[in-house]
């Protein structure tokens, strides 16, 4: 006498991926079966604190904004090819909180303060911003002569020499975070008038 036949089973079903809007989380899962039914065309589902994503049902979801806050669980019915078909639904554990992805930091409203005149102290200003409020770490400056980097000018100050004379100046700053995504992009100041003696 064959066997009784028996429906599918999923076992081991969990969500892989980066928890960040943008990003795709995929769901993973063991089928198996006892009479050794072929998996078919499984059933898929995704969740967002419990309530199920229009339209998600495949293996794998972008996150969206809509997401964002949310934890995700990831569902499947496992189906066979042949015998008794439909298993019984099995979800994943929830996620970790969907998070927006991180930036770089930004600085806006670099300049200079000071007389450009040879023996003067010029300081270079600026506003540091980051959308995921990380906090400012070491963030790096240069200085130029006709925008031609001055060697060693590395601080947030700068004494002119007479080296600059006749020069107009420049304060670059690159922002960089402690924490998140570290390094954002390099700003200049505008020029200031020609150095004086």
């Amino acid at each position: 006498m064959p066997p009784i036949n028996v429906p599918p089973v999923a076992t081991n079903v969990f969500v892989s991926g980066i928890t960040e809007v943008g990003k795709t989380l995929f769901g993973n899962y063991e089928y198996s079966d006892a009479n050794n039914d072929p998996e078919g065309t499984s059933i898929f589902k995704w969740y967002a604190d419990g309530a199920a994503i229009p339209s998600a049902d495949g293996k794998s979801i972008v996150l969206t904004s809509s997401e964002l806050g949310k934890t995700i669980q990831f569902e499947v019915t496992p189906v066979a090819l042949t015998g008794i078909r439909n298993g019984t639904p099995v979800n994943s554990t929830s996620s970790s909180v969907i998070v927006n992805p991180n930036n770089a930091p930004t600085v806006t409203d670099v300049k200079i303060t000071g007389t450009p005149q040879v023996g003067q102290t010029l300081t270079g200003g600026y506003t540091y911003n980051d959308v995921n409020a990380d906090p400012e770490g070491v963030s790096t400056f240069k200085w130029y002569a006709d925008d031609v980097v001055i060697p060693g000018a590395t601080a947030i100050a700068y004494t002119l020499t007479p080296g600059e004379l006749n020069k107009k100046i420049r304060f670059e700053v690159t922002p960089v975070a402690l924490t998140g995504t570290l390094t954002g992009q390099a700003v200049k100041s505008a020029e200031t008038l020609a150095v004086t003696p």
